[in-house]
């Protein structure tokens, strides 16, 4: 039941009418397939009348003539429209499928990007890629899995009325047989493909993880001479992720030997029957045509049923995660998107009795900081190695909510509206973030770059002391910077992210450690060109460098809990 709510829970993200229509296309092509399996009746007749009018008893209520050519033009019409309908209908699962695995996608990603940042750092990015790639993938295999179980399903269930109708006796006998055959194959794999589905998504993970670490810290790793350390890592949980999709694969193949055995069965035990009774020779040839047909639509529909039962009872673990996930940010509270507040001339930020304790435990990081940062100012804070700096800053940006305390913007709190307030600032965090693509997109982060040169990009570049890089690369603002910066300086790499948070002209820049890799000249020009920046804005640098006291207007150090100011 579990499974199921997760299923209509993913479901319910798409359009709700094509899911209403599902049943009537499933209906109409369930009709169809009776007829082409009825239409067989007067055919086979035919062959043994040897005439060019059929007359049939039908069910011994009806008797009907047919003329041959109306048999043949109706078989043709059957069989044209079944199978035209047939490739309409596996489109529309396709294009629903598609669409589902995409809006999942959207939701999913959305709620990485919106999620509590303290959440998020518990997630681990491979993980996260992990789900977004391949469990998704998972799920939408499961979909579609699921429309081809009820097609087949109803499929079955009108061959199995229609046999009913023909032959009470003979289909008790027939789908008997079918039920415990495939029952107990069904059953006996069930928990086994489950395991296996729990196992594939975590080595799946597992061998991201290694892959992603390595190729970050390509560097060091070749320095140290680790290579194989990661190589064995990375075979190790990839092995065992092919091995258990093997297995998958296995079980699924299977399925074909043990259909073999039920088609087997079946039909001795049809023949069986028929002897047993002394049926007349016509009429076993009919009968026996009328299963054969029957039976020749209703072993693949077996065959599909059972194996998308497999793949979903492998894909259950795909289908919860997913559908846990997607419900991570459905108990956010909406408050911060609707106050929304106005600032027209920034005076100052005002921080009053912050507190702040680390998660599940009762250590204090900050305690009762009050203190007001003016605009138009360059501040400096330094401090020891786990002393609280970061924390502070991320509190002040509002990735964090402190325990007490208030932030207020011209004395407007900023928990009335943490969006509007993160679109009031800019943040250049230590680690440097640049996209592979042109400097001007690194700049923007956005498609909406225009032909024209924007002038706001040049005097930026310029206030950042990048003019020059710019005018000696072939393409300008528009050639390529390299993954990970690799054909850019340290330096030069922070001025690009300095560059993109100055171009949202918000009027409070956070700086996190951003000098800490940089050679001591490049350390000064950047120091520089802050200390200038800030004559329009707030500037707030977080910093060991003990040549940043050269430039700032004020210095604080976060020591014992409390932010102190020393000069």
């Amino acid at each position: 039941m579990h499974l199921i709510n997760n299923i209509i829970k993913l479901l319910k993200l798409c359009d709700k009418k094509k899911l209403i229509i599902l049943p009537i296309f499933i209906f109409f092509i369930s009709f169809l397939e009776i007829c082409s399996i009825g239409i067989i009746i007067p055919l086979f007749s035919f062959l043994i009348q040897d005439s060019n009018v059929v007359s049939i008893n039908i069910f011994d209520k009806f008797d009907l003539s047919f003329s041959i050519n109306l048999i043949l033009i109706t078989v043709i019409f059957i069989f044209l429209s079944k199978n035209l309908f047939i490739i309409f209908l596996n489109n529309w699962n396709l294009k629903f499928t598609n669409e589902f695995s995409l809006i999942v996608s959207k939701v999913l990603f959305s709620n990485y990007l919106n999620m509590d940042y303290l959440k998020f750092k518990e997630f681990k990015s491979s993980e996260m890629i992990r789900n977004i790639n391949q469990e998704i993938n998972m799920c939408t295999k499961s979909i579609l899995t699921i429309f081809n179980i009820l097609l087949e399903t109803c499929i079955l269930l009108f061959i199995v009325i229609f046999l009913f109708i023909y032959q009470t006796s003979i289909s008790i006998i027939f789908f008997s047989i079918f039920l415990i055959l495939s029952s107990l194959y069904f059953f006996a794999v069930r928990k086994t493909l489950e395991e296996y589905g729990k196992k594939r998504i975590e080595t799946g993970s597992l061998y991201l993880k290694y892959l992603m670490e390595a190729l970050k810290g390509y560097k060091e790793i070749k320095i140290l001479n680790k290579q194989n350390y990661f190589l064995n890592l990375f075979l190790k949980y990839r092995k065992i992720f092919l091995s258990t999709s093997r297995k998958v694969s296995l079980i699924n193949i299977s399925l074909r030997s043990w259909v073999e055995i039920v088609v087997v069965s079946i039909i001795v035990s049809l023949i069986f029957f028929k002897n047993f009774l002394n049926a007349q020779p016509e009429n076993i040839v009919i009968t026996l045509t009328i299963f054969g047909a029957s039976l020749f639509r209703i072993l693949p529909s077996t065959g599909k049923i059972i194996g998308g039962l497999q793949i979903i009872q492998n894909n259950v673990p795909s289908i919860n995660l997913i559908s846990r996930e997607i419900n991570l940010n459905s108990t956010k509270s909406k408050k911060d998107f609707t106050n929304k507040f106005q600032i027209n001339n920034f005076e100052k930020i005002k921080i009053n009795n912050l507190s702040y304790t680390y998660p599940d435990s009762d250590k204090i990081i900050l305690n009762n900081i009050s203190v007001d940062f003016l605009n138009n100012k360059f501040i400096g804070i330094s401090g020891e190695s786990g002393s609280g700096k970061t924390t502070f800053i991320d509190i002040l940006s509002g990735l964090i909510k402190p325990d007490k305390g208030s932030i207020l913007i011209n004395d407007l709190d900023i928990h009335k509206n943490i969006v509007e307030w993160q679109k009031f600032i800019s943040y250049v965090p230590q680690t440097s973030f640049l996209i592979n693509d042109t400097i001007k997109k690194n700049i923007i982060l956005s498609d909406n770059l225009g032909n024209e040169i924007d002038p706001k990009i040049i005097e930026i570049l310029k206030l950042v002391k990048l003019k020059y890089l710019i005018e000696s690369m072939q393409k300008g603002i528009y050639s390529n910077i390299e993954e990970n910066g690799g054909n850019l300086s340290s330096g030069q790499i922070q001025r690009i992210n300095i560059a993109r948070s100055l171009y949202r002209n918000s009027k409070v820049l956070i700086l996190d450690e951003i000098t800490s890799n940089l050679d001591e000249q490049t350390e000064n020009e950047i120091l520089a060109n802050l200390k200038e920046i800030s004559e329009k804005r707030l500037v707030i640098l977080v910093s060991h460098s003990s040549n940043m006291s050269k430039y700032i207007d004020e210095e604080y150090i976060v020591k014992d809990k409390s932010l102190l100011r020393i000069k």
